[in-house]
C-alpha cells in the first residue's frame, strides 16, 4: 500500500495542500507501542515461569504436536530407528502413528532390559536426532509435527533414547537471564541486520520538519539554488535514517527540482506581457511554464515520493496478519493459475567494500518449499554499481 499525498504550498483555492504527518507518525508510534506491549508480555511469561520451574523450563524444546487431528483413529504405520546407548547399530522396527511415544518408549526399551517392571519408563524421552527436541511421551507419535514432516517428506524418522538426567540442557533459562530486562536490540552490533530496526516517532518528526522548513524557505526567497541545495540534503538525510534506500521516484523527483531551479526567470515575465488582455485559456496555459510553478510541482512530487518512501518502510515491519487486512490482493498459491512475476528494481544499502572489490552483481532467485526448489533457478543479468545518494546496484529486471 502508498501513502498517497500532496506538497506544501497552497493550491488554486488558497488552502494548504501539504499532506499532514500525523498519519504516517502515528503508524510508526503504534508499530513501537506493539514492541513495547511485545516486551512486556515476554517479561510476565518470565514471572509467570522462572527460570527455577524445571517443568517449563527444562532445558531443551518440547516437539510441536497438532491436537486438532484425531491421529489416534488413524490406521497407519512408519517405520522408525532409534539409538540406545550401549549399541554400535540402531534399532529399527515398524509401528503405528496412533500409539503414544511412552509405548514406543517401551518398545525401545525392551531391547535392552528382560523385565520392564523393574525400569521407570516415565524418566525416558525420545530425542530428534541433531536437535535439541524431544517428542512428548503422552502424545500420538504421529501428532508431532516432527513426525508428520517425516511421512510428508518420505524422510526416515530418527530418534534417540535417552533419560531425562543424560538430556543436553544448554537452552534452559538462567537467573541472569530472567533478571535482565526484555531488550530487542540487544547483541544486534554482533550481527548484520537480521531485521529491520525500529524507527521512533521523534526522529522521523524532526527530519519532517526541517524537510519542510527547508522547502518553505525554498519557496518564498528571489535566488533558490542554495536553498534547494539544503532541501536535498535533507532528503538525503530522511533517505539515509530509512535503511539508505533512496526510491526511484525520489531519485527523478530530485533531478526535476534541480532543473526546476536552472529554469530562466526571464521567461516568465515575458510570456505574461504577451498574455494581457488576449485568450485567458492561452494565458493559463503559458503561466504554467514558469520556474515558480517548475518549482512547487517539483517540490510537490518531491514530498509525495519521501511520504511513500516513509509508509514503504514502515510496512517492511508488518507480518502476514498485517498484510491480510491491508488493501493488496493477496491469493492462496494453490488456487491460482497466473505466473508468478516480480519486478526487481535494486539492492540499497550497498558498502563501499564491496564497490572497490567487486565490478558486477547478479541475483538468483528460486521459490522452494520445506528447502526443495519447486523450479529450476533464474538468474539476473550483470551490472554494476550506481551512485545517487548512496551506492545501490539496479536490475530493474522483470
Amino acid at each position: 500500500m502508498r501513502f498517497q499525498c500532496r506538497g506544501r504550498g497552497k493550491g488554486p483555492n488558497g488552502t494548504s495542500t501539504l499532506p499532514t504527518e500525523s498519519s504516517l507518525l502515528q503508524e510508526i508510534e503504534v508499530q513501537n507501542e506493539e514492541v513495547a506491549a511485545f516486551c512486556q508480555s515476554i517479561t510476565k511469561l518470565k514471572t509467570s515461569f522462572p527460570y527455577t520451574n524445571h517443568c517449563t523450563n527444562p532445558g531443551y524444546l518440547l516437539s510441536p504436536v497438532t491436537v486438532q487431528r484425531n491421529i489416534c483413529g488413524e490406521n497407519a504405520s512408519v517405520k522408525v530407528s532409534i539409538e540406545i546407548e550401549g549399541f554400535q547399530l540402531p534399532v529399527t522396527f515398524t509401528c503405528d502413528v496412533s500409539s503414544t511415544v511412552e509405548i514406543i518408549i517401551m518398545q525401545a526399551l525392551c531391547w535392552v532390559h528382560d523385565d520392564l517392571n523393574q525400569v521407570d519408563v516415565g524418566s525416558y524421552v525420545l530425542k530428534v536426532c541433531g536437535q535439541e527436541e524431544v517428542l512428548q511421551n503422552n502424545h500420538c507419535l504421529g501428532s508431532h509435527e516432527h513426525i508428520q514432516n517425516c511421512r510428508k517428506w518420505d524422510t526416515e524418522i530418527k530418534l534417540q533414547l535417552l533419560t531425562f538426567s543424560a538430556m543436553c540442557q544448554n537452552l534452559a533459562r538462567t537467573a541472569e537471564d530472567d533478571e535482565t530486562p526484555v531488550d530487542l536490540n540487544k547483541h544486534l552490533h554482533q550481527i548484520e541486520k537480521p531485521y529491520k530496526e525500529v524507527m521512533t516517532r521523534h526522529p522521523v518528526e524532526e527530519l519532517l520538519d526541517s524537510y519542510h522548513n527547508q522547502v518553505e524557505l525554498a519557496l518564498q526567497i528571489e535566488n533558490q539554488h542554495r536553498v534547494v541545495d539544503q532541501v536535498i540534503k535533507a532528503v538525503r538525510k530522511i533517505c539515509s535514517a530509512l535503511d539508505g534506500v533512496e526510491t526511484l521516484a525520489i531519485t527523478e523527483s530530485v533531478k526535476k527540482l534541480k532543473r526546476a531551479v536552472n529554469l530562466p526567470r526571464s521567461k516568465s515575465a515575458e510570456v505574461t506581457s504577451l498574455s494581457g488582455g488576449g485568450d485567458t485559456s492561452k494565458s493559463s496555459t503559458r503561466g504554467s511554464l514558469n520556474p515558480e510553478n517548475a518549482v512547487q510541482v517539483s517540490v510537490d512530487q518531491l514530498t509525495a515520493a519521501i511520504y511513500d518512501l516513509l509508509r514503504l518502510h514502515a510496512n517492511s515491519g508488518r507480518g502476514s496478519v498485517d498484510c491480510a487486512h491491508s488493501n493488496k490482493n493477496i491469493k492462496e498459491a494453490w488456487t491460482t493459475t497466473e505466473q508468478l512475476q516480480f519486478t526487481i528494481f535494486a539492492a540499497h544499502g550497498i558498502s563501499s567494500n564491496w564497490v572497490s572489490n567487486y565490478e558486477k552483481y547478479f541475483l538468483i532467485c528460486s521459490l522452494t518449499y520445506n528447502g526443495k526448489d519447486l523450479f529450476k533457478p533464474i538468474q539476473s543479468k550483470k551490472v554494476g554499481t550506481y551512485k545517487n545518494f548512496f551506492y545501490l546496484i539496479k536490475w530493474d529486471e522483470l
